[in-house]
Formats: structure tokens, sequence, C-alpha cells
């Protein structure tokens, strides 16, 4: 859940607006990343992945809840819950990144919408790095009592998102010619 950056600089997603959110959109949606549906059947998944017997210092907690059901041929709703989070291996080091999505989509013959809420919310406690580098390598030394640079950094980023994006279609039937 840390911030992160892809190696490939042309796969990089980047937002004009605030480009500070830029290093923790992998985890999370955007209006132009997040997938809508159109299923036939109501559609459920849920995830775990993490360490779920490691010790609380050790743990890590990934969690996804997906929900999706047409309730007409053409209208469909999704929700979607998802979180990222470790409690880190140094002292000041925990990540928690949710995300909630609430979605709607409606594919007719002529129009076409598009729209929902999107709720991120990131939270990360910093420790500025380690103060004494001849410590990490004594391997018999636990990770969390090696003395770190920062004790209270921390900083949370929250974004709520509300869009719509909406199409009709006119058929320009009168402008074609009859054979």
């Amino acid at each position: 859940g840390s911030a992160m950056q892809y190696n490939n600089w042309f796969l990089r997603p980047q937002q004009q607006i605030f480009p500070f959110f830029d290093v923790y959109l992998p985890y999370s949606y955007t209006p132009e990343t997040l997938p809508f549906y159109n299923t036939k059947t109501p559609y459920t998944e849920l995830g775990y992945w993490g360490t779920l017997f490691a010790n609380k210092k050790m743990e890590e907690t990934n969690i996804r809840f997906l929900h999706t059901q047409n309730f007409t041929p053409s209208f469909n709703i999704n929700f979607l819950y998802q979180r990222f989070g470790a409690a880190g291996m140094l002292e000041h080091e925990k990540t928690d990144n949710r995300t909630l999505a609430l979605t709607g989509n409606y594919l007719g013959k002529r129009y076409m919408a598009q729209g929902g809420y999107i709720f991120n919310r990131i939270k990360r406690d910093e420790n500025g790095g380690i103060s004494d580098p001849t410590m990490v390598l004594d391997t018999l030394l636990d990770a969390k009592v090696i003395p770190i640079t920062l004790k209270n950094a921390n900083n949370t980023l929250k974004r709520n998102t509300l869009f719509l994006t909406h199409s009709y279609g006119i058929p320009f039937k009168f402008l074609q010619k009859k054979s």
C-alpha cells in the first residue's frame, strides 16, 4: 500500500487536478479506470489475500468485495469495496488504502449513461528512514526496535468523486439515399 510508480514511464497514471495522488492510483479507481458491468445474473466476488496467520507486527491484509447485478436488461448497479494495508516492518510504517465505489450504468438503444460515487482514503504512518543504517546488518535484532528518524509523521489523503457521463445517439436516416 505504499506509494509506487511503474518502471515503464509510459504506463504511469497521471492526474492533472491533484498530482500528489498519482503514486496511489494503482490502489484505487477513477471514473476513467473503474470497470462497469452488464450481467445476466447477479455476480459477487469476495477476495482476501495477505498474511492470515502472521503475528500483528508483520500483518498484511488485502480485501476486495464486489457485487454487481442488472435490474433490467439495460440497467446495472455495481458496489465495490477494497482495502490494501499492512502494519509494516519498522516502527511507524503502517499503511491503509481504502476505496468504496457505488456506480450504475444504462445501455439503451440510443441513450447511454454511466455514473456513480467513488470514495478513496489513504492513511500512511511514515518514519523518515532508519537513523543508524548499521543496525540493519544485525540479523538478531527485531526490526521494530531499530531507531527511526521521524516519530509522529503521517498523512491522510481523502478524495470524493461524483461523476456522470451520458450520450444520446441521433439517427441520421434522413441523409441516407433509398435504393
